[in-house]
């Protein structure tokens, strides 16, 4: 593959085709795995070009610190998702909402007025009664637990959000908003759809062959229209009966009232919270469970550290973060292993600017393919030797687009984790001779990537644990 430069200040990038560009090469799924071979070839920034589109893709956390923290006033905007964003409707959200308006700033406000970090001790109750909950679930039916975890994660979320307590994994908090967020996931992957890098096919009529993407647009775009109202209304019904839990949306509707603007404001920005809230915490926990599986030495050492904190008699609580640094760097580890978001969500240049003497043409989309991404080894140890723990914290974005709820995605992910840890083993299934049937690491692609469904054996540690537990309740 040839390097290719109309001058010499442009960024390397693979050789395209007249007209088309690199149209052919770029992949429709795993886009990731691409890009980092490409990242060995030309460098940690380099473009590639859609339709005489330029896409400048970074491939380390250096590059998208000095452009997307350094020079965030420049490069915070988002580019035009036409399939996810004005066809589904997702660019009323936090994520994809562009440019940085009166609007957004607003909604980051409240978000981080709620979830800053001097704010989470608040939520500490929910989310360990959500880790209660489903240290019980997986004793009385481990084999579902890809559901308990995502349950026990919206449980907190939903609480969070919207003071509604979810009693069962078949209620409207939770299917809608898995269905929103699997079609949001698949609606935003990167040129997965032509109207995103071929804008003028957004026009062509519904009943061409061609407009299936737009079939599909009205369909999702239906779906979370549905899952919007059916969030807001519930607040309020609960507000004029009197009978209202506190909750991020009722404390904003109480104080601003419920005229349309400010109801339409708080319902986005609560959607945010909901929908991305959940999946930066289940994958790293769904992957924790794989690492546990495949790494005995691992879990056996996570263990050890754990029995001497709890003694084997209880759950672990936030006052045992501290004593439990192991346990923390497997979850960063977790995270730097397999992000949430392996491509991260782009960012949009808003004018010109010059990078270490490589032009950057304004308007280009940011894509991020950070220098984290490597599946070939789990290291947990390198978070204890100085490794510096924000490297991980890039799944959670840069600059002004940086995640509001950080904060709290971690302390439920430490709980939640901290509780699986100290009361189960897992292990994998053995075969009719007793030979352990290891799980593959193979993971689904679209925005957000989740390991596929597997099996594995999970066996409570102690017997002292889970009757404790249910007499607490």
């Amino acid at each position: 593959m040839v390097i290719v430069s109309s001058s010499s200040d442009d960024l390397p990038g693979p050789r395209g085709l007249p007209i088309l560009g690199n149209v052919l090469q770029n992949p429709l799924d795993r886009e990731w795995l691409q890009y980092t071979a490409w990242g060995k070839q030309f460098g940690n920034i380099f473009k590639l070009n859609l339709f005489r589109q330029n896409v400048i893709i970074i491939n380390s956390r250096k590059v998208a610190v000095d452009l997307l923290e350094k020079r965030s006033a420049i490069y915070s905007d988002r580019p035009r998702l036409i399939m996810a964003g004005e066809l589904v409707g997702w660019n009323k959200g936090v994520t994809l909402r562009r440019p940085i308006i009166t609007e957004l700033r607003r909604y980051r406000k409240d978000l981080h007025g709620m979830l800053g970090s001097k704010a989470t001790r608040q939520f500490w109750p929910v989310q360990e009664k959500a880790a209660k909950e489903l240290i019980l679930s997986l004793s009385k039916d481990p084999s579902d637990f890809f559901a308990h975890i995502r349950r026990a994660v919206t449980s907190t979320v939903v609480k969070i959000a919207y003071g509604h307590d979810i009693d069962s994994n078949q209620d409207p908090f939770v299917t809608l908003a898995e269905k929103a967020q699997a079609n949001f996931s698949l609606a935003a992957t990167p040129n997965a759809f032509v109207v995103d890098w071929f804008p003028p096919v957004k026009f062509i009529p519904d009943w061409m062959p061609m407009a299936g993407f737009k079939r599909k647009a009205y369909l999702w775009r239906r779906q979370l229209e549905d899952l919007l109202e059916m969030t807001i209304e519930t607040v309020k019904r609960a507000i004029e009966t009197g009978v209202v839990e506190p909750s991020y949306v009722s404390t904003l509707l109480m104080s601003r009232g419920l005229d349309g603007d400010a109801e339409d404001e708080i319902k986005w920005s609560a959607l945010s919270l909901y929908t991305g809230g959940a999946d930066t915490t289940v994958v790293p926990l769904t992957t924790l469970v794989l690492v546990l599986v495949l790494h005995p030495e691992i879990k056996a050492r996570l263990q050890r550290e754990m029995d001497l904190v709890t003694s084997g008699t209880r759950l672990p609580n936030f006052q045992d973060r501290d004593s439990l640094p192991f346990l923390r760097a497997c979850l960063l580890e977790v995270m730097r292993f397999r992000p949430a978001i392996p491509s991260g969500v782009a960012h949009r240049v808003v004018t010109e600017d010059v990078y270490k003497g490589f032009r950057i043409p304004k308007g280009a989309p940011i894509c991020l393919h950070h220098d984290l991404y490597n599946p070939e080894k789990i290291q947990p140890d390198r978070f204890l030797a100085g490794d510096n723990e924000d490297r991980t914290l890039a799944v959670f974005g840069f600059g002004r687009r940086i995640c509001p709820g950080l904060h709290t995605a971690q302390d439920s992910l430490f709980i939640l984790a901290a509780s699986m840890v100290a009361a189960f083993d897992f292990l994998p299934i053995c075969d009719t001779m007793g030979n352990p049937r290891l799980p593959m690491v193979n993971y689904t692609t679209g925005m957000i990537s989740h390991p596929e469904q597997f099996k594995c054996q999970i066996i409570p540690r102690s017997k002292e644990i889970i009757p404790f537990i249910e007499e607490s309740e």
